[in-house]
């Protein structure tokens, strides 16, 4: 019983882990589309007739 609860939280902190990264990765692109938006507004205001 104890080895099946074991695995368990070994399964479980593996994805725990997995699922870490990708809401790293989510966040970091969703930050880069974020900075280019900005960066995309302050050209328009810039150059308004664009």
């Amino acid at each position: 019983m104890n080895m099946k609860l074991l695995k368990k939280v070994e399964e479980l902190t593996l994805y725990l882990i997995e699922k870490d990264k990708e809401i790293k990765d989510l966040k970091n692109s969703q930050q880069a589309q974020i900075n280019a938006l900005k960066t995309e507004m302050k050209l328009l205001k810039q150059n308004p007739n664009h």
